[in-house]
């Protein structure tokens, strides 16, 4: 409930328009589902919101970071408008961080893309273990846990 609250609270302080932002929506865990493309109706942002499923539902409970990677890749392909994807993980990707690694070759080719890279990482997992500098454009927003989520939205 924690993480469903963020993400609307997040969605309700973007200025999503359609003369200037907009939002699509992807949830990964073992597949990945798109809930909405890209769109400038702040309306139809928190609406695909709802549909969103609570955490470990029919997605599974990998974390195939990478499948939402290409959901992405396929929205900047049809909108040619995506330059920021922010990737919200309580987990490690599932398949490691190796430079080979299904997520290194995903967010490799989001950069190529000209995507922006953007961590929010919960858990005290990633003081010890962090995720690759290179992957992201920014140094990610690591929080203890969930209760820490609502400290990170300014």
């Amino acid at each position: 409930s924690q993480f469903m609250s963020f993400i609307d609270k997040v969605i309700g302080d973007f200025p999503i328009s359609n003369a200037g932002m907009h939002l699509g929506a992807v949830q990964f865990a073992s597949q990945a589902e798109k809930y909405s493309d890209l769109t400038g109706e702040k309306a139809a942002a928190k609406a695909a919101r709802q549909t969103i499923k609570a955490p470990n539902t029919t997605l599974g409970t990998q974390t195939n970071m990478h499948l939402a990677v290409e959901e992405v890749l396929k929205m900047k392909k049809r909108s040619k408008a995506i330059d920021i994807m922010l990737i919200l993980s309580d987990g490690f990707p599932t398949g490691g961080m190796s430079d080979g690694s299904p997520a290194a070759k995903a967010f490799a080719k989001a950069k190529a893309a000209g995507i922006k890279v953007l961590f929010v990482l919960v858990g005290t997992m990633f003081r010890f273990v962090p995720m690759p500098a290179k992957w992201a454009s920014a140094p990610p927003i690591q929080i203890d846990s969930f209760s820490g989520l609502e400290g990170v939205r300014g």
